[in-house]
């Protein structure tokens, strides 16, 4: 019976093991596109990476790839790249140490590469303390699109208006109305996804101690997939995905809102 129970525990082991391995793959194989400041690498037919920024074009082969990165080859450089979650390294042939180079991070191949250079004042005020406190997952991952002004706030920008504030109030009900009046509908799911022909608002909120949630902001969807966001009366600012804004200020999302695209 100890052997039966034994041998019964070590398949149940070398199930989880796989299936944590399976895990890590998925989201390994889905890397196609890491973005930094100007510039991308994107995987293109076979093994083929190109990598583009503002110095010019350049062409690379795979060579490996693992949970945790993948590794190209520039054989005209003799250089190998290394692609992490959050930074990029490289090293030439003989080096036994890698060089740090970039920060950036995957992104869907639709998304166009943040310009980490626009808006030095306005970047200036969001990397101070309120600006890391209220955002703390956004890190240097934006781009200024417009200055700082209390003329408009995040929820009127969501649905296309900046000459004035819009907050209809504090449940996700009142924004169930504001959003249908403008052609959306909340849906079940929070799918971030870009889909040709939708428009998205996402909808974010806090929990109350009485386990209700509040209302916060609202973020719009743009047409390379990526979002953006007016934070108050701080700058307007382009961000990869929703979860960036999660933390004091904003809580995190609660809700998707779609409708046929507008142009």
């Amino acid at each position: 019976m100890k052997t039966n129970l034994k041998r019964q525990i070590g398949v149940v082991l070398i199930v989880l093991l796989l299936a944590a391995q399976a895990a890590l793959a998925a989201p390994a194989a889905a890397r196609k596109a890491w973005l930094y400041n100007r510039g991308w690498f994107r995987a293109q037919a076979g093994s083929t990476w190109l990598e583009k920024n503002p110095i010019g074009m350049f062409r690379f082969q795979e060579v490996s790839r693992t949970a945790s990165c993948v590794q190209l080859y520039d054989a005209s450089r003799k250089m190998t790249v290394r692609l992490d979650g959050s930074t990029m390294y490289w090293r030439t042939a003989g080096q036994q140490h890698w060089n740090y180079l970039y920060h950036g991070r995957w992104a869907d191949t639709n998304k166009l590469p943040l310009d980490q250079d626009r808006g030095g004042v306005e970047r200036g005020r969001l990397a101070g303390p309120d600006g890391r406190k209220s955002f703390p997952h956004l890190g240097r991952e934006y781009e200024v699109l417009g200055p700082a002004t209390a003329t408009y706030n995040c929820i009127a920008w969501s649905i296309g208006v900046t000459n004035r504030w819009v907050w209809p109030g504090e449940k996700i009900q009142d924004f169930d109305r504001l959003y249908g009046q403008n052609g959306y509908r909340r849906i079940s799911s929070r799918d971030y996804s870009l889909q040709p022909g939708v428009d998205k608002i996402v909808l974010y909120g806090k929990q109350k101690p009485d386990g209700s949630w509040s209302a916060t902001h609202g973020a719009r969807q743009l047409k390379d997939g990526s979002w953006s966001s007016k934070l108050g009366q701080w700058p307007l600012v382009r961000h990869l995905d929703p979860d960036d804004l999660d933390g004091n200020s904003y809580g995190r999302p609660l809700a998707v809102y779609v409708r046929p695209h507008r142009a």
